[in-house]
This record gives C-alpha cells, sequence and structure tokens, in this order.
C-alpha cells in the first residue's frame, strides 16, 4: 500500500488544562478515533492501529545504529497495517456507514487500495459473525508488541466498543443503565444510583486518554491536584442528578 503514514500519526499531542472545554474536546475527539477509526485520501486507518501508533509504547531500537532499545511509539509498517486489518476482519467487519453489507473481497479491496473516489465512508459497521485470526511471523516483527498493545490493551481501554457514544446520549444511557440494573439483578435502580453510575463513566471516558499518555510517557503533563478532580466529578454527579431526576 501506497500511504503516507503522516497522515495517521499525530506529530504533538497539545499540552492542555484539564480542566478546559478544550481539553474534554480533544479527548473525546481522539477516544472516537481509537474506537470508529480515521479515514484519510480514502484510506481507512482501524481504530486499534491508531491507538497504538499513537499512544501506546514499546521499547525499540530508534535507529538501525541503536545499541540499546529505548521507550517510544511503535513503527506504522505495512506489517502493523496488515495484522490491523486482520483483526478487524476477524471482529466481523461488513462495510461502513457509506457502503454497507460488502463481500470479504470487496472489504479487502477498500481495505488495501481506499475508497472509491478516495471518499470517507464513514464509521465501520460489524455486521458479519466474528471469527479466529491466527498471525504467523518471524520472530522480531512486533508481532507480541501489537497483540499486547493493539489487541489487548485497546480492547481494555475502551471496553471492547465498536461505535463511539457520549455518556450523554440517551440511547447510550438506555443501554448502559439497562445492562447494569441486569448484571446486580436490582430492579430499584434510584435516581441518585443512576446519577452515580453514569457520573462515574463520564469521569473515567473524559479522562482515560489524558491519563494514558500521561502514564505511557512515564511523566505527568500538567500537575492537577486530587482536590480538583473531585470537585469536577462531584459537579459532574450533581448535573447528571438533576437531569435524570427531571426526567
Amino acid at each position: 500500500m501506497l500511504i503516507n503514514r503522516d497522515n495517521f500519526i499525530i506529530k504533538d499531542i497539545p499540552k492542555l488544562h484539564p480542566l478546559t472545554a478544550e481539553y474534554i474536546d480533544f479527548w473525546r475527539g481522539e477516544r472516537k478515533k481509537c474506537i470508529e477509526g480515521v479515514w484519510n485520501s480514502g484510506f481507512y486507518m482501524p481504530g486499534n492501529l491508531y491507538f497504538y501508533v499513537n499512544y501506546w509504547h514499546i521499547l525499540l531500537n530508534k535507529n538501525i545504529n541503536s545499541k540499546t532499545k529505548t521507550l517510544d511509539r511503535p513503527w506504522l509498517r505495512d506489517i502493523e497495517w496488515e495484522m490491523a486489518q486482520g483483526w478487524i476482519r476477524a471482529r466481523g467487519l461488513s462495510g461502513w456507514e457509506g457502503m454497507q453489507n460488502l463481500s470479504d473481497l470487496q472489504v479487502i479491496d477498500i481495505l488495501e487500495n481506499g475508497s472509491p473516489n478516495h471518499l470517507s465512508l464513514g464509521k465501520p459497521l460489524y455486521n458479519n459473525e466474528a471469527r479466529d485470526l491466527m498471525i504467523m511471523g518471524s520472530r522480531g516483527s512486533g508481532k507480541s508488541f501489537y497483540v499486547a498493545g493493539a489487541i489487548v490493551a485497546h480492547e481494555w481501554l475502551f471496553d471492547g466498543q465498536k461505535e463511539y457514544k457520549l455518556p450523554t446520549d440517551e440511547d447510550f444511557q438506555k443501554t448502559f443503565l439497562q445492562a447494569y440494573i441486569e448484571e446486580s439483578n436490582d430492579k430499584s435502580v434510584t435516581p441518585r444510583l443512576k446519577a452515580y453510575i453514569l457520573s462515574n463513566y463520564l469521569f473515567d471516558v473524559t479522562w482515560s486518554l489524558g491519563r494514558l499518555y500521561k502514564l505511557s510517557q512515564g511523566k505527568s503533563l500538567i500537575k492537577v491536584s486530587e482536590e480538583k478532580y473531585q470537585e469536577m466529578y462531584e459537579k459532574r454527579l450533581m448535573n447528571l442528578k438533576t437531569y435524570i431526576e427531571s426526567q
């Protein structure tokens, strides 16, 4: 594939204060890209690959003359593209919003050669049955790092989501609360408990990528006291409680 890798790599992650709207908007946008993927010039990068090459860090030789390995973002090579495409096909990829119910050969053609007229086809759809995936290759190709970061860590951090939704979306709230009720076998969930559940999730998704980036770099980009985090959390809790009790 002849794809300009620079179109999919974040050069510099902005240093935004966690208590600003810009910080929340940026990280929500990045979370969406990590879940639904990114289109650029008609080529599609799966969400887990976007996450892997932009936010995950591995030990690697930065150039051919390196004598020691350093912690840095992985390379984006053909092998990473191939593993990412194989993974989303195994998860049941059936097309995108702009072109639905495609055959496996049609999906492969778009993944490898780009979309018709090189336009964005929107978010991916997973209406096919999931399949097994086997990755085979020589040692030192990065298979273990990829599986650990782009598959295991990605599935864990983003809860296996295939579609990005804000916790404030009504459909998301109903689905999330219903799942909680069924799991806890508690049919009398109070508005206060609903607000707590939703606030906890909203707090988590807003902060998760920012915290992950700081951890992966081994340093804190911006110092914010735990009291400030708690203040923000309680404010969101009250707003959500008021909203739910008004329904």
